[in-house]
């Protein structure tokens, strides 16, 4: 099965889908990134990618991503081509919890994350 997932070198996390994690011994990986010239996410790229490979699954969630991220277009994004959406939440979920970043519960299909990270005690 294919997935796309955000890089490594944009942000994205190891585990999904670098060739050195098991995800990436076993899924075909393809990887959107960042619009060089804003930094931010590259939403259209993303749809124009999701449109040509059909991936089974769309993951977003990052550990080096500084900015807000639109779950709702990426829910979008999963749904015109026929993925699930998985969202990692681990970095930002005390964020999402306080209502300081856009919750991705109403838009995906999975949402995972720590209580290590930003939900320490």
């Amino acid at each position: 099965d294919k997935i796309l997932t955000m890089s490594l070198q944009d942000g994205g996390h190891l585990t999904h889908g670098h060739p050195k994690n098991c995800s990436g011994m076993l899924y075909e990986v393809i990887n959107y990134g960042v619009n060089p010239g804003t930094g931010q996410i590259d939403y259209d790229s993303i749809q124009e990618i999701a449109s040509r490979e059909s991936p089974k699954l769309i993951t977003v969630g990052a550990s080096a991503y500084p900015r807000s991220i639109d779950f709702e277009r990426m829910g979008a994004i999963a749904r015109s081509c026929g993925s699930l959406l998985l969202a990692d939440i681990a970095h930002i979920a005390g964020l999402v919890a306080t209502g300081l970043h856009p919750s991705p519960v109403p838009h995906a299909d999975f949402v995972t994350t720590t209580t290590h990270k930003t939900l320490r005690g």
